[in-house]
């Protein structure tokens, strides 16, 4: 299962940019190439990373129509995946209005590409063991400075 979400950071009928992040998880079964392809809507182009890589960018204006046969206005890369969590970033700037979006995966061994979304069949993304002790940290510091600031108040 892939966690999706679209950022519009800007205005309506402004300059704005998008931000879009795929949190995802790649079996041992489906460990290995991988084409991810993705739709947009960006006037002045944008880039898809992967893991904090550029995998591709464009600089000119991408107005997807819905169909992937015209390349120069959809992203697509190819890469080898391993087993465990991934990100996915899709990053653009557009100046005036949204269209449509898109993000899809063709899995290794797959014959077809399938929309990220809660039902494309992906394991979810589980929260590595850094990021528990991040949030437990964070958490005490927290009720450290809570129980300071009472006793404080109570001087």
């Amino acid at each position: 299962m892939a966690f999706q979400t679209w950022v519009c950071l800007g205005v309506a009928n402004a300059d704005f940019a998008f931000k879009s992040t795929v949190n995802f998880g790649v079996s041992e079964a489906n460990a290995g190439l991988w084409e991810i392809r993705s739709g947009v809507d960006f006037r002045y182009g944008g880039a898809v990373f992967v893991e904090g890589i550029v995998y591709d960018f464009k600089t000119h204006d991408m107005w997807w129509s819905g169909n992937y046969d015209n390349t120069s206005q959809s992203f697509a890369i190819s890469l080898n995946l391993d087993a465990g969590n991934h990100v996915l970033n899709i990053y653009g700037l557009e100046q005036c209005c949204d269209g449509s979006q898109q993000a899809q995966f063709k899995a290794y061994g797959a014959d077809h590409f399938v929309t990220f979304s809660s039902t494309d069949g992906l394991i979810a993304a589980v929260p590595e063991p850094e990021t528990y002790a991040m949030l437990l940290a964070g958490l005490g510091v927290m009720g450290f400075v809570s129980t300071r600031k009472r006793k404080q108040a109570a001087i």
